[in-house]
């Protein structure tokens, strides 16, 4: 730390302010400069709207009090605001920019909070809630990939590994093994994972009118090299089969 120039620490609003005490004494020590962060740029980014540090049975004023803002280093900071999200500057990214005002309006406190229940509950849109309230529907989905991962052991038979094919425009930018690590929303992962039999969900639409379009379920037949044969598993459209590349 002694040569470094730049210190980046992500996700300050869950951090007690005790925390980047301990930071400040640690890099004065270390840096031998009676400065805040031992005279190191530090850059701290977070959003305060999202979860704060934990107090062990604390009351708002406590939690409140526990944050950077109430540590005195808070007056050396300088405030930099980010206004703009490019993911949803995207064409097609509609129901993203939906689902990010919608987070808006809770960190703004536009969402009405139902007294009835508690005065920290807030209604959600419907379209984010789950009809079925079993605890198994919750976790498959919102950890689907996590489940795949478990499933497919159980599922006998050989595993292929189907790779994608990544290129960057310059490679001084970004080097191919992070562009591998990333799963863009509406994207598979670099490496997935297939078995005869398991289920498997398309992505994008390719033909409405046959059912082949997003979010259509379907069971793996063949697999091979470059082309992965699945029927639909929906009643309405079964034995409808599909070659995906």
């Amino acid at each position: 730390m002694q040569q470094a120039n730049l210190l980046v620490i992500d996700k300050i609003s869950m951090g007690h302010k005790h925390i980047f005490d301990c930071f400040d004494w640690s890099l004065c020590d270390v840096r031998e400069f009676n400065k805040p962060f031992g005279g190191l740029t530090v850059l701290l980014s977070g959003d305060w709207k999202q979860i704060l540090p934990v107090v062990h049975h604390g009351v708002r004023s406590q939690i409140v009090d526990a944050t950077l803002k109430r540590y005195f280093l808070w007056d050396h900071v300088e405030v930099v605001e980010l206004t703009i999200s490019l993911r949803l500057l995207i064409e097609g990214h509609s129901d993203k920019r939906e689902f990010a005002n919608c987070l808006l309006d809770v960190g703004n406190g536009n969402i009405s909070v139902e007294q009835s229940l508690s005065e920290f509950k807030i209604k959600l849109p419907s379209d984010l809630c789950l009809e079925s309230g079993t605890l198994s529907d919750l976790c498959d989905f919102v950890y689907a990939d996590l489940k795949n991962n478990f499933t497919n052991p159980v599922i006998p038979g050989e595993l292929k590994l189907y790779r994608s094919s990544d290129t960057v425009d310059n490679e001084t930018l970004y080097l191919i093994e992070f562009i591998n690590k990333l799963t863009p929303p509406g994207f598979p992962p670099h490496i997935l994972k297939l078995k005869k039999k398991c289920c498997i969900m398309l992505l994008r639409n390719l033909d409405a009118t046959n059912g082949h379009c997003n979010g259509i379920h379907y069971i793996t037949v063949s697999l091979h090299d470059h082309v992965t044969e699945a029927e639909v598993s929906l009643l309405i459209y079964i034995y409808k089969k599909a070659l995906l590349k």
